[in-house]
Formats: structure tokens, sequence, C-alpha cells
């Protein structure tokens, strides 16, 4: 089975479904799960992976099966975070 196949499937069984309804929803060919299941195809096309990784607000490399983390660091994204204090400095100095 492919390391990317079952993390799927443990992402659909912790949200309580299963990768066919999963497939039904974001319309994607269960037959495409199914090869990669079975070790037939090794992933899944780009825009499968971007759109299984929206559903499940993961990182696309969690489900390649490249890192551990689920989602991207804010440093990572190029995201910035603020705190309360800096709102507040911004504000009042």
């Amino acid at each position: 089975m492919s390391t990317m196949y079952e993390i799927i499937d443990s992402l659909c069984k912790g949200r309580g479904t299963n990768v066919t309804a999963m497939c039904k929803e974001l319309d994607i060919a269960r037959s495409s799960l199914s090869e990669l299941s079975r070790g037939r195809s090794k992933t899944l096309s780009a825009d499968k992976i971007v759109k299984i990784s929206k559903y499940f607000d993961v990182d696309p490399d969690f489900l390649l099966g490249k890192t551990d983390q689920k989602q991207k660091t804010p440093a990572e994204t190029g995201e910035r975070t603020v705190s309360d204090a800096d709102i507040m400095f911004a504000l009042w100095g």
C-alpha cells in the first residue's frame, strides 16, 4: 500500500469519512486512489493533491510524505504573525 494512500485514508478516518466519500465530494475518480492503494501508481496529479490537501487543510508535502507537519508554519508560508503586544504598540506606542 502506498504511503500517500495510507496518509489520505488516515485523514479520512480522522474526519469520520472514507476515501470513496471524499472522492465523491471532491469530484476525483475513485479509481485514481484505488491505483494508488494497489501500488500501480506512486502519486497523484498535482491538482488532485492540492484538492485533497485543501479538503483536509494540510500541507501538500504532508500528503506526499515529505514532512510530518500537517501544516506549514507562518514563517515557511511567508505569512506574518502579529501578537496582541505588537498591535498595542502600533496603536499606542
